[in-house]
């Protein structure tokens, strides 16, 4: 492969926000709809919801061999120095981060990302109150890192999650509009609402793709996250 890989976190310091859900959705999707080759790496020290999930489908022999993407797991210590090994072998290099801003290594990490997708629940203060914390991170350090090294600064996306409909915090969708407006980065339009079978690890990212319920919604959001990577590719690599 002659062009570079696209560094795309999963990132936000907020634990419990869908970081490693999406990061799954998002490959299985890449993988089963594209011909991209994606790679998944689980930098979460402490949780390991990618590696944990990835085992859970081996161990139910849902994995066969071109079944679905590979995932490897580096601690965001030594995660610098392993994309620039791994640069060009892949197009896509997706890094599901911790939620904390603490862990060894992870602002550095961030410093590389081309592309942050940032999760979070809208209407959870302590969701909201440690993203803002976290955009502060890239405003004022991480872009302006980027910018003196000459570095195009990465592309950032909140996505709304677990938007609950039954508690009736916004009473149409001019509300959630609204708000996803008034963010300090761009949201994505399509949310994912809160879904019982998401809290279940014994279901698998490839069968939300199967269930009719769920699939227009995630694809279509995938879609979105997709077009978002793809433009910074374009820029990467002309």
């Amino acid at each position: 492969m002659d062009k570079n890989s696209v560094f795309v976190a999963m990132g936000n310091q907020k634990g419990g926000a869908g970081k490693s859900l999406l990061s799954t959705l998002f490959c299985q999707y890449l993988h089963e709809f594209t011909e991209l080759e994606v790679l998944c790496i689980d930098a979460d020290d402490l949780q390991q919801g990618v590696v944990n999930r990835r085992r859970m489908e081996e161990k139910a022999g849902l994995i066969e061999k071109g079944m679905t993407y590979p995932v490897a797991s580096y601690s965001t210590e030594e995660l610098r120095g392993i994309l620039l090994e791994i640069n060009g072998q892949y197009d896509i290099i997706l890094c599901d981060l911790p939620g904390t801003l603490s862990q060894k290594g992870v602002i550095s990490v961030y410093g590389a990302m081309d592309v942050v997708f940032i999760p979070l629940d809208p209407v959870s203060l302590s969701d909201t109150d440690s993203t803002y914390i976290f955009t502060q991170l890239m405003l004022k350090e991480i872009d302006p890192w980027r910018k003196k090294a000459g570095i195009p600064v990465a592309e950032k996306r909140f996505i709304f999650n677990k938007i609950d409909a039954r508690t009736k915090l916004f009473k149409n969708d001019e509300e959630l509009t609204g708000l996803m407006s008034s963010m300090p980065f761009e949201t994505l339009d399509t949310y994912l609402p809160t879904w019982n079978a998401f809290k279940d690890w014994k279901t698998y990212s490839m069968m939300y793709f199967e269930d009719e319920k769920r699939q227009n919604r995630i694809v279509k959001l995938m879609k979105e996250m997709y077009t978002v990577v793809d433009s910074y590719s374009k820029l990467k690599n002309s």
